[in-house]
């Protein structure tokens, strides 16, 4: 039997996304948050922050934060498949900045998906590669 876990007030944690590998053999995910629930039969779990401070979460070359983050694993491997960041969300990786009401980072190809529901344009910025 599992049990669910939740704890408030600045709240960092290492997430390690492939419960089948060792530490050793894979980048972990750093979360920052001022309260965290992980829901183990769901498996999903759950950042929200404060009025002082965003929600703030690392992997491999992407960089996040927003109102609320919400991590979901596919339920038979257990590896993420989303990173959904909600509310005032700034996402960025090597090439790319991506700001927006909700951003949604799909963990197996990297890509970024923009939602808005204000219809607010959201704001990208791309970085030119460096030349050799």
């Amino acid at each position: 039997n599992t049990q669910n876990l939740e704890a408030q007030d600045d709240v960092i944690s290492v997430i390690w996304p492939d419960e089948k590998k060792t530490k050793e053999e894979q980048p972990p995910i750093h979360l920052t948050a001022n309260e965290l629930f992980i829901d183990q039969e769901s498996s999903t779990i759950t950042a929200k922050s404060n009025q002082e401070k965003q929600v703030m979460l690392d992997y491999e070359t992407t960089v996040g934060e927003s109102n609320e983050g919400v991590l979901l694993r596919d339920k038979s491997t257990g590896k993420p498949q989303q990173i959904i960041f909600k509310g005032k969300a700034i996402v960025s990786q090597v090439d790319k900045k991506l700001a927006s009401e909700e951003i949604v980072f799909n963990v197996q190809t990297k890509k970024l998906t923009s939602n808005t529901k204000d219809q607010t344009r959201p704001k990208t910025t791309f970085f030119k590669k460096k030349e050799q």
